[in-house]
């Protein structure tokens, strides 16, 4: 993991993405995502990270530190579980049901007072986040630390991704409704991105 320090941008080494089948089009995510996650932050004023889901986790892409002080630490890197975390539930509430059941199966880990660990629960919190296109963790995985996440899509409107904004959940939640915008602009900015560049290849092909 290296940082640029006048972009304040991380280059993801290659070992990492290799784990996944589609280590080229996770540099191209990488790369797309930055411009969008800058302004995010310009705009919000909070970190904001893209991930992935590998294996049973939620995975950091790329991620824009926030200009406080005292801003959270969230890595590159980082890596948290699905079922209760925002970048996670966003993912998986557009997957099959089969594959639901099987990242649900599992005991599942409580963090927090606020962790949801029955299954039922967060079948119906992924079945919301569906319906609204976002999700919304206050405190879920870690006190303290509310996001909000919303998911990417490719050019086969299919999920690949989520991009998130992280931050106290003092200082979020009273900003919610603003930073669920936020947060929808930003991911339909880089899902027409994805999608033009997929179509685009297609046709060169």
């Amino acid at each position: 993991m290296v940082k640029n320090k006048e972009t304040n941008k991380y280059t993801l080494g290659l070992s990492i993405l290799e784990l996944t089948n589609t280590v080229t089009e996770q540099m191209h995510i990488i790369r797309e995502s930055f411009p969008i996650l800058q302004q995010l932050t310009n705009k919000t004023g909070e970190s904001s990270q893209i991930n992935i889901i590998d294996s049973t986790d939620v995975f950091c892409l790329q991620k824009i530190e926030s200009p406080y002080d005292h801003s959270l630490e969230f890595h590159l890197g980082k890596r948290a579980p699905v079922h209760c975390t925002s970048a996670g539930q966003t993912i998986l509430a557009y997957q099959s049901e089969q594959e639901i059941q099987q990242f649900l199966s599992p005991p599942l880990e409580s963090f927090t007072r606020f962790t949801l660990t029955d299954s039922n629960q967060i079948k119906a919190k992924l079945a919301q986040i569906k319906k609204d296109g976002y999700a919304v963790s206050n405190q879920e995985y870690e006190d303290n630390v509310f996001t909000v996440s919303a998911p990417v899509y490719n050019k086969n409107n299919t999920v690949v991704a989520s991009i998130t904004i992280v931050g106290p959940a003092q200082r979020m939640k009273p900003r919610k409704k603003l930073l669920i915008e936020n947060t929808m602009t930003a991911v339909q900015t880089l899902s027409s991105i994805i999608k033009k560049r997929q179509s685009a290849s297609l046709r060169k092909g």
